[in-house]
Protein backbone atom coordinates (compact mmCIF):
# COMPACT_ATOMS: atom_id res chain seq x y z
CA UNK A 1 0.00 0.00 0.00
CA UNK A 2 2.75 2.45 0.94
CA UNK A 3 4.74 1.76 -2.23
CA UNK A 4 1.69 2.46 -4.40
CA UNK A 5 1.10 5.72 -2.51
CA UNK A 6 4.73 6.70 -3.01
CA UNK A 7 4.50 6.08 -6.75
CA UNK A 8 1.35 8.21 -6.99
CA UNK A 9 3.39 11.19 -5.75
CA UNK A 10 6.08 11.06 -8.42
CA UNK A 11 4.28 13.86 -10.26
CA UNK A 12 3.84 17.31 -8.61
CA UNK A 13 0.35 17.52 -10.14
CA UNK A 14 -0.67 14.40 -8.24
CA UNK A 15 0.73 15.92 -5.04
CA UNK A 16 -1.44 19.02 -5.50
CA UNK A 17 -4.42 16.75 -6.15
CA UNK A 18 -3.90 14.98 -2.82
CA UNK A 19 -3.71 18.34 -1.03
CA UNK A 20 -6.90 19.61 -2.71
CA UNK A 21 -8.88 16.47 -1.83
CA UNK A 22 -7.76 16.69 1.78
CA UNK A 23 -8.75 20.36 1.86
CA UNK A 24 -12.25 19.68 0.49
CA UNK A 25 -12.79 17.06 3.20
CA UNK A 26 -11.50 19.17 6.08
CA UNK A 27 -13.31 22.35 5.09
CA UNK A 28 -16.74 20.75 4.63
CA UNK A 29 -19.40 22.66 6.69
CA UNK A 30 -20.37 19.64 8.81
CA UNK A 31 -16.75 19.17 9.82
CA UNK A 32 -16.41 22.80 10.93
CA UNK A 33 -19.60 23.54 12.81
CA UNK A 34 -18.99 21.04 15.61
CA UNK A 35 -15.37 21.98 16.24
CA UNK A 36 -15.63 24.59 19.05
CA UNK A 37 -15.80 24.22 22.82
CA UNK A 38 -16.70 27.12 25.12
CA UNK A 39 -15.75 25.39 28.38
CA UNK A 40 -13.10 28.02 29.13
CA UNK A 41 -12.84 31.79 28.57
CA UNK A 42 -11.47 32.57 25.13
CA UNK A 43 -8.18 34.48 25.32
CA UNK A 44 -8.14 37.72 23.37
CA UNK A 45 -5.50 38.19 20.71
CA UNK A 46 -3.86 41.65 20.61
CA UNK A 47 -4.76 43.57 17.46
CA UNK A 48 -1.03 43.91 16.74
CA UNK A 49 2.14 42.79 18.46
CA UNK A 50 5.84 42.04 18.11
CA UNK A 51 5.89 38.26 18.44
CA UNK A 52 8.40 35.41 18.50
CA UNK A 53 8.37 31.60 18.34
CA UNK A 54 11.40 29.45 19.20
CA UNK A 55 11.73 25.67 18.86
CA UNK A 56 14.72 23.69 20.16
CA UNK A 57 14.78 20.09 18.86
CA UNK A 58 16.93 17.07 19.69
CA UNK A 59 16.55 14.08 17.36
CA UNK A 60 17.84 10.53 16.91
CA UNK A 61 17.90 8.37 13.75
CA UNK A 62 18.99 10.68 12.22
CA UNK A 63 20.89 12.29 15.08
CA UNK A 64 20.54 16.06 15.12
CA UNK A 65 20.27 19.22 17.20
CA UNK A 66 18.53 22.28 15.78
CA UNK A 67 17.12 25.61 16.93
CA UNK A 68 14.58 27.60 14.90
CA UNK A 69 13.50 31.17 15.71
CA UNK A 70 10.71 33.25 14.11
CA UNK A 71 10.56 36.92 15.14
CA UNK A 72 8.50 39.75 13.67
CA UNK A 73 5.38 41.88 13.53
CA UNK A 74 1.98 40.16 13.89
CA UNK A 75 -1.49 41.62 13.34
CA UNK A 76 -5.09 40.42 13.37
CA UNK A 77 -6.71 40.23 9.96
CA UNK A 78 -10.32 40.93 10.92
CA UNK A 79 -12.16 42.89 13.60
CA UNK A 80 -14.00 39.81 14.84
CA UNK A 81 -14.63 38.50 18.40
CA UNK A 82 -12.22 35.82 19.60
CA UNK A 83 -14.94 33.15 19.81
CA UNK A 84 -15.80 33.52 16.12
CA UNK A 85 -15.25 30.00 14.81
CA UNK A 86 -13.66 30.83 11.48
CA UNK A 87 -12.17 34.33 11.77
CA UNK A 88 -11.60 35.06 15.48
CA UNK A 89 -7.90 34.10 15.45
CA UNK A 90 -7.02 35.09 11.86
CA UNK A 91 -3.71 36.93 11.50
CA UNK A 92 -0.71 37.79 9.36
CA UNK A 93 2.87 37.71 10.64
CA UNK A 94 6.12 38.72 8.91
CA UNK A 95 9.73 39.03 9.98
CA UNK A 96 13.06 37.23 10.35
CA UNK A 97 13.77 33.51 10.65
CA UNK A 98 16.99 31.82 11.75
CA UNK A 99 17.74 28.09 11.90
CA UNK A 100 21.00 26.66 13.21
CA UNK A 101 22.63 23.34 14.09
CA UNK A 102 26.24 22.15 14.53
CA UNK A 103 26.27 21.46 10.77
CA UNK A 104 24.67 24.56 9.20
CA UNK A 105 23.27 28.04 9.74
CA UNK A 106 20.39 29.71 7.92
CA UNK A 107 18.86 33.19 8.05
CA UNK A 108 16.12 34.85 6.02
CA UNK A 109 12.64 36.33 5.83
CA UNK A 110 9.25 34.72 6.40
CA UNK A 111 5.56 35.51 6.01
CA UNK A 112 2.74 33.60 7.74
CA UNK A 113 -1.00 34.06 7.60
CA UNK A 114 -4.13 32.27 8.76
CA UNK A 115 -7.00 33.82 6.76
CA UNK A 116 -9.46 31.25 8.13
CA UNK A 117 -9.26 28.88 11.11
CA UNK A 118 -8.75 25.74 9.03
CA UNK A 119 -5.89 27.13 6.91
CA UNK A 120 -2.39 28.43 7.68
CA UNK A 121 0.05 29.50 4.95
CA UNK A 122 3.77 30.21 5.22
CA UNK A 123 6.46 31.40 2.82
CA UNK A 124 10.19 31.73 3.45
CA UNK A 125 13.33 32.84 1.63
CA UNK A 126 16.74 32.38 3.25
CA UNK A 127 20.51 32.04 2.91
CA UNK A 128 22.16 28.74 3.90
CA UNK A 129 25.77 28.28 4.98
CA UNK A 130 27.42 24.89 5.57
CA UNK A 131 29.59 24.39 8.64
CA UNK A 132 30.59 20.73 8.20
CA UNK A 133 31.70 18.52 5.30
CA UNK A 134 31.49 14.77 4.90
CA UNK A 135 35.23 14.50 5.47
CA UNK A 136 34.70 15.93 8.97
CA UNK A 137 31.54 13.92 9.71
CA UNK A 138 31.57 13.14 13.45
CA UNK A 139 31.88 9.49 14.38
CA UNK A 140 28.81 9.63 16.63
CA UNK A 141 26.47 9.96 13.64
CA UNK A 142 24.28 6.95 12.88
CA UNK A 143 25.31 4.56 10.13
CA UNK A 144 22.24 5.61 8.13
CA UNK A 145 23.36 9.25 8.07
CA UNK A 146 26.93 8.41 7.17
CA UNK A 147 25.74 6.25 4.27
CA UNK A 148 23.42 8.99 3.00
CA UNK A 149 26.17 11.64 3.07
CA UNK A 150 28.72 9.35 1.38
CA UNK A 151 26.21 8.69 -1.42
CA UNK A 152 26.50 12.36 -2.45
CA UNK A 153 30.25 12.19 -3.11
CA UNK A 154 31.30 11.96 -6.76
CA UNK A 155 34.48 12.17 -8.85
CA UNK A 156 34.14 15.91 -9.41
CA UNK A 157 33.34 16.96 -5.82
CA UNK A 158 35.18 14.65 -3.47
CA UNK A 159 34.40 16.35 -0.17
CA UNK A 160 30.61 16.16 -0.03
CA UNK A 161 28.75 18.64 2.17
CA UNK A 162 26.08 17.73 4.67
CA UNK A 163 24.54 21.04 3.60
CA UNK A 164 26.34 23.46 1.32
CA UNK A 165 26.01 27.22 0.83
CA UNK A 166 23.37 28.97 -1.25
CA UNK A 167 19.69 29.92 -1.14
CA UNK A 168 16.50 28.12 -0.31
CA UNK A 169 12.83 29.08 -0.44
CA UNK A 170 9.73 27.27 0.76
CA UNK A 171 5.94 27.33 0.69
CA UNK A 172 3.89 25.56 3.34
CA UNK A 173 0.15 25.02 3.72
CA UNK A 174 -1.52 23.52 6.81
CA UNK A 175 -5.15 22.38 6.78
CA UNK A 176 -6.69 21.61 10.15
CA UNK A 177 -10.02 21.05 11.87
CA UNK A 178 -11.54 19.55 15.01
CA UNK A 179 -14.70 17.58 15.79
CA UNK A 180 -15.27 17.22 19.53
CA UNK A 181 -11.98 15.90 20.99
CA UNK A 182 -10.69 14.60 17.62
CA UNK A 183 -8.51 16.87 15.51
CA UNK A 184 -6.91 16.28 12.11
CA UNK A 185 -4.33 18.37 10.33
CA UNK A 186 -2.11 17.96 7.30
CA UNK A 187 1.00 20.07 6.68
CA UNK A 188 2.37 20.24 3.12
CA UNK A 189 5.84 21.69 2.59
CA UNK A 190 7.52 22.46 -0.74
CA UNK A 191 11.17 23.52 -0.45
CA UNK A 192 13.34 24.68 -3.36
CA UNK A 193 17.15 24.66 -3.17
CA UNK A 194 19.57 26.71 -5.27
CA UNK A 195 22.94 25.83 -3.78
CA UNK A 196 26.58 25.85 -4.82
CA UNK A 197 28.77 22.85 -4.08
CA UNK A 198 32.43 21.97 -3.91
CA UNK A 199 34.85 22.89 -6.67
CA UNK A 200 33.95 21.00 -9.82
CA UNK A 201 30.37 20.21 -8.81
CA UNK A 202 27.30 21.01 -10.90
CA UNK A 203 23.74 21.93 -9.95
CA UNK A 204 22.68 18.32 -10.63
CA UNK A 205 25.11 16.93 -8.07
CA UNK A 206 23.70 15.78 -4.75
CA UNK A 207 23.85 16.91 -1.14
CA UNK A 208 22.36 15.61 2.11
CA UNK A 209 19.68 17.85 3.67
CA UNK A 210 19.91 17.18 7.40
CA UNK A 211 16.56 18.73 8.30
CA UNK A 212 14.49 16.52 5.98
CA UNK A 213 16.93 13.54 6.00
CA UNK A 214 16.86 13.52 2.18
CA UNK A 215 19.50 13.30 -0.54
CA UNK A 216 18.59 15.83 -3.24
CA UNK A 217 20.23 17.82 -6.10
CA UNK A 218 21.91 21.13 -5.32
CA UNK A 219 19.19 22.74 -7.44
CA UNK A 220 15.83 21.05 -7.01
CA UNK A 221 12.47 20.71 -5.28
CA UNK A 222 11.57 18.55 -2.28
CA UNK A 223 8.16 17.83 -0.74
CA UNK A 224 7.17 16.71 2.75
CA UNK A 225 3.75 15.92 4.20
CA UNK A 226 2.93 15.43 7.88
CA UNK A 227 -0.61 14.19 8.62
CA UNK A 228 -1.72 14.11 12.27
CA UNK A 229 -4.74 12.49 13.91
CA UNK A 230 -4.99 13.85 17.46
CA UNK A 231 -7.05 13.55 20.64
CA UNK A 232 -7.32 16.88 22.47
CA UNK A 233 -9.71 18.78 24.75
CA UNK A 234 -9.81 22.49 25.55
CA UNK A 235 -9.62 21.87 29.32
CA UNK A 236 -6.60 19.54 29.28
CA UNK A 237 -2.92 20.33 28.85
CA UNK A 238 -1.90 17.27 26.83
CA UNK A 239 -2.45 16.11 23.27
CA UNK A 240 -1.98 12.53 22.06
CA UNK A 241 -2.15 11.14 18.56
CA UNK A 242 -0.39 9.68 15.57
CA UNK A 243 1.64 11.14 12.69
CA UNK A 244 2.32 9.85 9.18
CA UNK A 245 5.22 11.48 7.31
CA UNK A 246 6.05 11.28 3.61
CA UNK A 247 8.97 13.05 1.94
CA UNK A 248 10.55 12.91 -1.53
CA UNK A 249 12.82 14.79 -3.89
CA UNK A 250 11.56 15.72 -7.37
CA UNK A 251 14.88 15.02 -9.06
CA UNK A 252 14.85 15.06 -12.86
CA UNK A 253 17.35 14.72 -15.73
CA UNK A 254 19.99 13.02 -13.57
CA UNK A 255 22.49 10.38 -14.65
CA UNK A 256 21.33 6.84 -13.93
CA UNK A 257 24.04 6.28 -11.32
CA UNK A 258 23.20 9.52 -9.52
CA UNK A 259 19.45 8.84 -9.64
CA UNK A 260 19.99 5.63 -7.67
CA UNK A 261 20.93 7.72 -4.62
CA UNK A 262 17.55 9.50 -4.54
CA UNK A 263 15.06 7.94 -2.13
CA UNK A 264 11.64 8.57 -0.56
CA UNK A 265 10.82 8.55 3.15
CA UNK A 266 7.73 7.21 4.91
CA UNK A 267 7.33 7.12 8.69
CA UNK A 268 4.45 6.29 11.03
CA UNK A 269 4.25 6.67 14.80
CA UNK A 270 3.04 8.49 17.91
CA UNK A 271 2.96 12.17 18.82
CA UNK A 272 2.58 13.56 22.36
CA UNK A 273 2.46 17.24 23.35
CA UNK A 274 2.18 18.93 26.74
CA UNK A 275 1.04 22.56 26.74
CA UNK A 276 2.05 24.35 29.94
CA UNK A 277 -0.84 26.39 31.29
CA UNK A 278 -0.35 30.16 31.20
CA UNK A 279 -2.71 32.70 32.85
CA UNK A 280 -4.40 35.46 30.89
CA UNK A 281 -3.24 39.04 31.34
CA UNK A 282 -5.32 41.56 33.30
CA UNK A 283 -6.84 42.72 30.00
CA UNK A 284 -7.93 39.17 29.16
CA UNK A 285 -5.23 38.84 26.49
CA UNK A 286 -3.49 35.55 25.72
CA UNK A 287 -0.38 34.88 27.81
CA UNK A 288 2.79 36.76 26.91
CA UNK A 289 4.78 33.51 27.12
CA UNK A 290 3.61 30.02 26.21
CA UNK A 291 5.63 26.82 26.69
CA UNK A 292 5.13 23.36 25.19
CA UNK A 293 6.98 20.05 25.09
CA UNK A 294 6.53 17.75 22.07
CA UNK A 295 7.69 14.12 21.77
CA UNK A 296 7.56 12.28 18.45
CA UNK A 297 8.39 8.60 17.89
CA UNK A 298 7.99 7.11 14.40
CA UNK A 299 9.15 3.96 12.63
CA UNK A 300 10.51 4.03 9.09
CA UNK A 301 8.24 2.30 6.58
CA UNK A 302 10.37 3.34 3.60
CA UNK A 303 13.95 4.63 3.62
CA UNK A 304 17.11 3.73 1.73
CA UNK A 305 19.26 3.45 4.87
CA UNK A 306 17.02 3.23 7.97
CA UNK A 307 14.63 0.43 7.07
CA UNK A 308 16.91 -2.52 7.80
CA UNK A 309 19.77 -1.62 5.41
CA UNK A 310 22.23 0.43 7.54
CA UNK A 311 20.00 0.86 10.64
CA UNK A 312 17.81 -1.77 12.29
CA UNK A 313 14.16 -1.09 11.36
CA UNK A 314 13.19 -1.52 15.03
CA UNK A 315 15.08 1.68 15.94
CA UNK A 316 12.62 4.59 15.67
CA UNK A 317 12.95 8.16 14.53
CA UNK A 318 12.75 9.94 17.90
CA UNK A 319 12.53 13.69 18.55
CA UNK A 320 12.00 15.89 21.61
CA UNK A 321 11.06 19.53 20.98
CA UNK A 322 10.80 22.43 23.45
CA UNK A 323 8.68 25.30 22.16
CA UNK A 324 8.60 28.84 23.57
CA UNK A 325 6.41 31.50 21.97
CA UNK A 326 4.96 34.84 22.93
CA UNK A 327 5.21 38.55 22.33
CA UNK A 328 7.54 41.38 23.27
CA UNK A 329 4.95 44.15 23.30
CA UNK A 330 1.37 44.94 22.31
CA UNK A 331 0.72 47.71 19.83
Amino acid sequence: MFNSYSKSLNDPKRVLGHILLMGLFIMSPAFLLSSTSYAEPVAKMPKSQWAYSNMLALRYNPLGLQNELFMGYKQKLYNKPEDNLLFGKSYWWAGLITRASPQFAMAGLFFKTSPIAVLELQGMFSRVQSLTTAADLPGYYTAGTQAAVKSTINDRATTGHIITQGWQSSLQARLQAKVGPIAIRTTNLFRYFDLSGDEGSTQKDLFYDQTLDLVTPLQGLVYQNDTDLLYTKSNQAWVLGGRYTFAKSFAQDLDAEISKQIYDIQRLGLLFAWKFKAPLTEQGLEAKKRHALIVLSQWHLDHAYRNGQEMNRAIPYFAVVYSLSGRFADQ
